[in-house]
């Protein structure tokens, strides 16, 4: 009986790293929807609501109190930028976007998302890859910049 529990254990235990290793890591959320947004307001097109949206940012950032951070930076909100294959959500605190303030990179052919949030003049950046994308370096370049005045 011992034998034949222990070898139903193991036979479970292989075809479940089999399974695990044909399918990989879980899949990131496609945001490839985001390119029909271009010169939209996030608002408009209930971007912030969107579930797809939002766990992918949840992902990055990891943190459920920067999480809950996020929408007191979104009073001011510029339009969604998609530019090739990168798409750009930037918004910022209302009276206050050069100290307070949110960009949200997508780049669609890598799958990968990078969050920068600067919040009364303190930079944190979040991202699933190695590189930062264009937008998201040269918002932080910017950052620097003003921070040095």
């Amino acid at each position: 009986m011992k034998r034949f529990l222990c070898s139903s254990i193991l036979g479970s235990l292989t075809v479940c790293c089999v399974a695990f290793l044909s399918c990989g890591s879980p899949a990131r959320g496609d945001l490839s929807f985001l390119k029909s947004y271009h010169q939209q307001y996030p608002s408009d097109v209930q971007l912030w609501e969107n579930r797809a949206f939002a766990e992918r940012l949840r992902q990055v950032v990891g943190n459920d109190t920067v999480m809950a951070s996020l929408p007191s930076l979104r009073g001011t909100e510029m339009p969604v930028t998609v530019a090739g294959d990168e798409v750009v959500v930037s918004a910022c605190r209302q009276h206050d976007c050069h100290h307070s303030n949110i960009i949200i990179v997508v780049d669609l052919a890598a799958n990968s998302v990078a969050v920068g949030i600067r919040k009364d003049g303190a930079v944190t950046v979040y991202r699933e890859t190695a590189v930062a994308p264009a937008a998201l370096q040269a918002w932080q370049d910017e950052a620097l910049m003003m921070h040095d005045e």
